[in-house]
C-alpha cells in the first residue's frame, strides 16, 4: 500500500523501494537510482545521501529508499545500503 502525504509541494511516498545506483556524478553532486521493477531512473542527489549519513556510493550498489515526487519528477531521499 502507498501512502502520500502532502510536504511543501512534494509528495512522499513512504514505503520503501529498492534499486541500485546506475550513476554519480560527484563533481556535479548528482546521479541517478534504477528501480528494480521499472526503467524509470530517480534522481539521487548530494544531499540526500548526507541526509542520510552516506559520503560515498558505488556505481551497482544496491539501496532501499524513499521516493519524492514533485511535477511529475522523482527523486531519492532516506536512503540505505542493502550489501
Amino acid at each position: 500500500m502507498e501512502i502520500f502525504y502532502e510536504y511543501s509541494n512534494y509528495y512522499r511516498r513512504y514505503n520503501m523501494l529498492t534499486g541500485s545506483i546506475i550513476s554519480f556524478k560527484e563533481d556535479r553532486g548528482y546521479g541517478f537510482i534504477r528501480p528494480k521493477d521499472s526503467d524509470d531512473n530517480v534522481y539521487l542527489h548530494i544531499s540526500a545521501l548526507q541526509a542520510s549519513g552516506i559520503d560515498k556510493v558505488e556505481i551497482g550498489q544496491r539501496v532501499t529508499y524513499d521516493l519524492l515526487s514533485k511535477d511529475g519528477k522523482n527523486s531519492a531521499t532516506n536512503i540505505k545500503f542493502l550489501d
